[in-house]
């Protein structure tokens, strides 16, 4: 699929910014931004990604010291699309343009799949900071690795009640470090081998995570969510929760009682 990256040279809060970006849900995005009126200007740099006209996602970027911040965006419609992909790798090559350093993205605390973007950024070469930033360098390419389209495993993680107890286990079974992840009032963990590299992640059964089942979830990417779901109904799956605008998977019992999530690949 062809996207075309567009400037726009005054950028105003306008109804597609508010489709997409608006109601991306609680805890997503700075509650400013669904506060804005029709017309009113905003700040940074900021492109639009378009395919054939419609407004499909958004790229935001921001000079701070030498580095610049970005923001992504994309319809739920597109999801799974390589929207997300594209305007990385557009903002990465807009931020060397201008002779920055690095590109960085903070996931917010209250995200509702804070892991799995995390997860996201770091498959494309982000390295989370000491300050909760993920960073990566503004020249490189996200150049996903091929084994990251569908039908992969995309993410794996666990969620319990007692999430630090089952940290604890898991750090002194398999030699995992245990890496806080901010959900607001309380921590999730992104797990790490010893070298660093991540693994999966133990949350909590709180908010978002709340009716997730106490096991180890593989996230398998799929092109068509939606799709992926007609055809587990057809095979005699459960359905546990179906795909949502906060919620852009969807969770899944086999006929053989294991549950599973089908997450969209891009």
């Amino acid at each position: 699929m062809a996207y075309d990256w567009v400037r726009e040279h005054v950028a105003r809060w306008d109804d597609n910014k508010q489709r997409i970006i608006g109601r991306a849900g609680a805890g997503v995005f700075d509650s400013r931004y669904a506060q804005s009126a029709v017309g009113a200007t905003l700040p940074g740099e900021w492109w639009r990604v378009e395919n054939d006209g419609t407004v499909v996602g958004y790229g935001w970027l921001d000079a701070v010291w030498g580095d610049a911040e970005i923001l992504l965006a994309a319809d739920p419609e597109y999801r799974g699309k390589g929207v997300g992909t594209f305007a990385l790798d557009h903002l990465a090559a807009e931020a060397a343009s201008r002779g920055l350093n690095y590109i960085y993205n903070i996931v917010r605390p209250t995200h509702p799949h804070a892991a799995k973007v995390t997860a996201w950024l770091v498959s494309r070469g982000f390295s989370a900071t000491e300050d909760g930033r993920l960073m990566r360098l503004a020249g490189a390419r996200s150049a996903p690795p091929a084994e990251d389209g569908p039908g992969t495993i995309g993410w794996h993680d666990l969620t319990v009640a007692d999430a630090e107890g089952v940290r604890d286990f898991y750090c002194a079974v398999a030699g995992w470090k245990a890496e806080p992840l901010s959900m607001g009032d309380y921590d999730d963990y992104v797990m790490k081998t010893a070298a660093g590299h991540t693994v999966g992640g133990i949350c909590h059964a709180r908010g978002p995570n709340a009716y997730l089942p106490s096991t180890w979830m593989l996230y398998i990417r799929v092109e068509d969510v939606d799709a992926a779901v007609a055809a587990a109904e057809k095979m005699g799956g459960e359905i546990l929760a179906r795909p949502g605008e906060q919620r852009p998977y969807a969770i899944v019992r086999d006929p053989a009682g294991a549950a599973f999530a089908l997450w969209p690949a891009g």
